[in-house]
C-alpha cells in the first residue's frame, strides 16, 4: 500500500498553510494580525478577507466530509455557503472564521495519510476524482491567497 502521492498532497497543504512555498507568503502570514475591523472591510468591491477565507473553508469542508465517509454534504457554486454575506460573517466574528479554516487545515492534514494512493482514483463525485479535487482545492486555496495579499494592501492591513 504506497501512499507517496497522498503525502505529496498533504504536504502541499501544509506548504501554503505555514511552509515555505515557492511563491512567497503562506496562509498564516498572509493573515498574522489581521484585526477584526479589517478583516471584514470589502475593499472597491472586492471580497473581505474574512470573506475569502470563509469561502476557502466552505470547499475545504466538502472534501474533509468525504474523506470521513460523508457524501451527504456536497458543496456547489450556486450554494449561499459559497460565499457567505458579510452580515452572517460578522455575527459569526473574525475569531470564529479563522478557527474554522484552522480546523479545516488540521482535518485535511490529519485525513489525508490515512489513504492511500489508489485512492485518489476513486469518484469524488460525478465525473472527479479526489485526485482532481485534491488538486483543485490546494489551487483555490493559492488564488485566493493572493486575493488576500492584495485585499489586504488596499486596506493597508
Amino acid at each position: 500500500m504506497t501512499n507517496s502521492k497522498i503525502l505529496y498532497y498533504a504536504n502541499r497543504f501544509n506548504e501554503i498553510y505555514n511552509g515555505s512555498p515557492w511563491y512567497g507568503e503562506t496562509v498564516e502570514v498572509k493573515l498574522k494580525g489581521l484585526a477584526e475591523e479589517k478583516a471584514f472591510v470589502k475593499p472597491q468591491g472586492a471580497h473581505s478577507v474574512a470573506e475569502l477565507v470563509a469561502h476557502m473553508t466552505y470547499w475545504r469542508k466538502g472534501l474533509i466530509a468525504r474523506l470521513e465517509g460523508d457524501y451527504g454534504f456536497s458543496p456547489s457554486v450556486e450554494s449561499m455557503d459559497n460565499w457567505t454575506d458579510i452580515s452572517t460573517l460578522k455575527a459569526r466574528g473574525w475569531n470564529k472564521i479563522l478557527d474554522d479554516f484552522n480546523h479545516s487545515q488540521q482535518k485535511i492534514t490529519q485525513l489525508l495519510p490515512k489513504k492511500n494512493d489508489k485512492f485518489l482514483e476513486e469518484e469524488y463525485s460525478p465525473g472527479s476524482t479526489f485526485e482532481y479535487v485534491i488538486q483543485g482545492i490546494i489551487d483555490h486555496d493559492v488564488y485566493h491567497l493572493g486575493q488576500i495579499g492584495l485585499v489586504r494592501r488596499f486596506i493597508n492591513g
